[in-house]
């Protein structure tokens, strides 16, 4: 459907996941690290699991529901109707995006 996504963001042991239009974007179910779990796996506060796993470029990833027959394809950006910038002049001019590293950092803890 035209106009419709998602955003999952990762970040110090929490996965949030939005859903996003054209016009809102409403927090959708989150996750956190269990101590000791295995790298890019993600327990919310109803018990179920949420696996992230890198998936080819350094630019994409899986997200898997256990128990859902399939997984859902993530890829690194920032949808096209952002106008704000997200990157601070210094990322720009390096080529840098902290928040996908400190994902990536994430996922292999």
């Amino acid at each position: 459907m035209d106009g419709y996504g998602t955003v999952v963001t990762l970040d110090r042991g929490r996965l949030q996941e939005y859903q996003v239009t054209g016009v809102s974007c409403l927090k959708g179910s989150s996750a956190e690290r269990a101590a000791g779990a295995a790298p890019g796996r993600y327990t919310t506060p109803d018990g179920e699991i949420v696996t992230v796993r890198p998936a080819g470029p350094p630019n994409r990833a899986l997200l898997h529901w256990d128990g859902s027959p399939g997984d859902r394809g993530l890829r690194r950006g920032v949808p096209p109707h952002i106008t704000t910038p997200v990157f601070t002049p210094e990322e720009l001019e390096h080529g840098r995006d902290t928040a996908f590293d400190r994902a990536v950092a994430e996922l292999g803890r």
